[in-house]
């Protein structure tokens, strides 16, 4: 079960309501122990000066770099577009927007959540 801590009545437009049931798939006991094995021999691969390899984008809850097409008076984008020249073309075709704003990619789980990258041994933050 799933509280929505900030739905309102806008939402349910989209079919949401302030208590959602969300399945949740489990995995068998034998997915659940490769698992545990393929965990333990990634950190055992990466003892001593061999760092281990870097966590999977979807592991790392990444977030792409996105570049935001801005007019001048309003704080939301026009458009939003996976590159600068996208941005750019976009603006030539659609004669709106005034400047394109550079939004950073992030890995949020990294940042937010991962101990291993707040005690800094993560070579790869």
């Amino acid at each position: 079960m799933a509280l929505l801590r900030d739905w309102g009545p806008r939402h349910e437009r989209d079919g949401l309501k302030p208590v959602e049931v969300i399945e949740v798939p489990l995995w068998s006991e034998a997915e659940a122990w490769e698992y545990v094995r393929a965990r333990i021999s990634f950190h055992k691969a990466a003892q001593g000066d061999v760092p281990p390899p870097i966590c999977t984008p979807e592991e790392r809850w990444a977030t792409p770099t996105s570049f935001a097409v801005m007019k001048k008076g309003r704080q939301s984008a026009l458009k939003v577009c996976d590159s600068e020249s996208a941005a750019q073309d976009w603006i030539a075709a659609n004669k709106k927007g005034e400047w394109v704003e550079k939004h950073p990619g992030q890995n949020k789980r990294c940042e937010s959540y991962c101990a291993f990258g707040k005690q800094g041994f993560c070579p790869y933050q």
